[in-house]
């Protein structure tokens, strides 16, 4: 079926969805903000609001190119990383996209993301640094608490971590990694914490302007994130 003749329920232009199609099978990183692991979720939620299996398979065939090219010196990092792949694969999980247990896939990143000293860390952002780190542990234990019971992390890691909230003050730490903190340190309740994209879509555009040109696919700052928005119906960043 041609993309063109599907009967669209958002206010998207077609086109953008068969460029997506067209260009993603180019990309060559693999990761969660910019590469194939976003795309992904991208098909995977087009398949769920459009009910149309054509983009369940192009997700299934995204998964597989990832999970055939994954080499041990891909980074740890969120942006491009296993961190970021990490979360993805709890975000489909949690999210009945696909069946699994997160803690045997993620088993080799819980162990890399462990041998990271979190006192050391003097790269704060969510791309390559603290946030994004934090980010893939709360996924991960919003999948301990749903479906598993075991706690994947060290008390040692933990504790380590324990030492940055107590001391967010100090080190000057942004209020969404204090949350973090405190969530994973029970300090905050898990029920305020939410597996979702919106902190990760910057791609701001109206319903109305898509007339725009992107040339970028990934979920960020891309296609598949003007997508994510209005299939999500994630507000406009103020």
């Amino acid at each position: 079926m041609l993309i063109k003749n599907l009967q669209l329920s958002i206010d998207i232009d077609p086109e953008k969805i068969h460029q997506l199609i067209l260009e993603s099978g180019q990309i060559t990183d693999y990761g969660l903000l910019n590469g194939k692991f976003g795309i992904a979720i991208c098909f995977f939620h087009l398949s769920r609001h459009l009910e149309h299996n054509l983009f369940l398979d192009y997700a299934n065939n995204q998964l597989d190119e990832i999970w055939n090219s994954l080499s041990d010196d891909l980074s740890i990092e969120f942006e491009s990383g296993l961190s970021g792949i990490g979360w993805g694969i709890e975000y489909l999980i949690q999210n009945d996209f696909v069946k699994g247990n997160s803690n045997l896939i993620c088993n080799d990143i819980d162990k890399m993301v462990m041998r990271i000293c979190p006192r050391r860390f003097n790269d704060y952002s969510l791309e390559s640094g603290l946030e994004g780190i934090l980010n893939y542990i709360c996924a991960r234990l919003a999948g301990r608490n749903k479906n598993v019971k075991r706690n994947p992390f060290l008390k040692s890691f933990i504790d380590d971590l324990a030492y940055l909230y107590k001391n967010s003050k100090k080190l000057k730490l942004s209020e969404e990694i204090i949350f973090k903190l405190g969530i994973i340190n029970n300090l905050v309740p898990f029920y305020d914490f939410k597996l979702d994209l919106d902190r990760f879509i910057r791609v701001d555009i109206d319903a109305k302007s898509d007339n725009i040109q992107l040339e970028i696919l990934g979920i960020r700052d891309g296609i598949s994130g003007l997508l994510l928005r209005k299939i999500l119906q994630i507000p406009r960043s103020k």
